[in-house]
């Protein structure tokens, strides 16, 4: 193998970003440099400084909607309490969990019991199938542990079984253990605590703190202080802020939107080798993670709802239109299903599957009556034809459509006006 000597590859030069960490998701702020959640902070602090006062505070529920600050704020301060806590001789361990990775009862319980352990005695708990087994051994380490206990359910409405709020509500009156825990819920479901069945919110009787969604002002300010951090002095336009700032306050005033924006728009320049970040790059930004986030919805999607997808293109590109109906649509799927070795289903079944395909935003699908011959849905493309297709046929079981060759016609006839004016962009 010849050498690469002193040769470099990977080069650092790098003249957009000073330190691009600073726009990462899990990147928080200082407790001082939090912007615009004062009041919820004054809340919290209000109810969890009782602990300095060697009191268990209540079950705290957390809500607001993505990228209010909910799980940021819960972080930081519990952070800063068990700090000040640990400067005056009391003992608080906060446990994080995300409910979405971990949702039934006994990941809980291990992750919990993992933490723990290894703050009492370096101990890690066994696999088990066993829920008794891990909340026995639970009760053993917090006793050991003997200081204030805070377990977080970030997404807590994932939970498979939120029955496991109640136990942890009711361990001290249960006898199990000689003070309570503190449960910190965090959900963007505002309704979540009213699924719950009626002992369970009894036993909870938690405290509400509601984080509202940033306004495009409020959006500036934090974006402002990331690009301080994260940019070189100089090389974001005056526009750039501002509008990465409205587009996020468009989507349920979302920072973590606003911030992933500012991010791909400085990656934009850079790939370019620009000196500076513009208007054209966060408009180029956003196509991009809109695109991206359509493909990931395509990819997750069950193979009887990509075969229908894989149809509505088939039609749409193949008949050089901007439209196809149900009844097409449903021929097409038969041939595709018969093509991919696998049972059609019902044309009620891919009706069915044309509206969760038109509710996800992926098809446009509009009920027309044909008279008297009843009533058809009339299906346009709401993302890019091709790069739908490129995902569908990424998949083993839709692999073999591959040889379709859909786009050559396509390709060919750029120009046609009915390709023009129809949603489908080809790329």
């Amino acid at each position: 193998m010849r050498s690469t000597g002193d040769r470099t590859y990977f080069k650092t030069h790098n003249i957009i970003f000073k330190d691009e960490n600073y726009l990462d998701k899990g990147y928080y702020p200082n407790i001082d440099e939090i912007l615009h959640r004062g009041k919820e902070m004054e809340r919290y602090i209000e109810h969890l400084s009782k602990i300095l006062n060697n009191v268990v505070p209540e079950n705290l529920f957390i809500f607001g909607k993505m990228g209010t600050g909910k799980t940021m704020v819960t972080k930081v301060l519990t952070s800063q309490l068990e700090k000040e806590a640990s400067s005056v001789d009391i003992k608080v361990k906060t446990v994080y969990i995300h409910c979405k990775a971990k949702s039934t009862n006994i990941a809980v319980m291990r992750c919990i019991n993992d933490s723990i352990g290894l703050q009492v005695n370096g101990y890690q708990m066994k696999t088990s199938n066993s829920f008794d087994v891990y909340f026995s051994k639970f009760c053993k380490l917090a006793k050991d542990y003997n200081g204030f206990l805070i377990i977080i359910l970030d997404e807590v409405d994932n939970l498979i079984d939120p029955d496991i709020l109640n136990i942890f509500a009711r361990v001290k009156e249960s006898g199990f253990l000689d003070r309570n825990v503190t449960i910190i819920g965090i959900t963007n479901d505002v309704r979540f605590d009213e699924k719950l069945d009626a002992r369970t919110r009894s036993v909870l009787a938690q405290k509400d703190i509601i984080f509202h969604p940033y306004n495009a002002d409020q959006l500036k300010d934090i974006l402002s202080q990331r690009a301080e951090l994260a940019f070189i002095y100089g090389v974001l336009e005056d526009t750039v802020i501002p509008l990465c700032a409205a587009y996020a306050a468009k989507h349920n005033g979302d920072a973590r939107k606003a911030l992933e924006l500012l991010r791909y728009s400085g990656n934009i320049a850079k790939e370019r080798k620009e000196g500076k970040v513009t208007e054209e790059h966060v408009k180029l930004a956003k196509e991009r993670i809109e695109r991206d986030k359509i493909s990931e919805i395509i990819r997750t999607l069950p193979t009887y709802s990509k075969i229908v997808l894989a149809s509505c293109i088939v039609n749409l590109t193949k008949e050089m239109s901007y439209k196809s109906y149900t009844g097409e649509i449903y021929n097409t799927y038969r041939n595709l299903c018969m093509e991919i070795g696998i049972e059609a289903t019902t044309q009620r079944h891919v009706t069915e599957l044309i509206s969760e395909l038109s509710a996800l935003g992926i098809i446009n699908a509009v009920e027309k009556s044909k008279g008297r011959h009843g009533r058809t849905k009339e299906v346009t493309l709401a993302v890019s034809a091709r790069s739908a297709w490129d995902v569908l046929v990424e998949d083993y079981s839709l692999n073999s459509l591959r040889y379709l060759n859909l786009f050559k016609d396509v390709e060919r006839n750029k120009e046609a006006d009915l390709l023009q004016k129809n949603l489908i962009s080809f790329k």
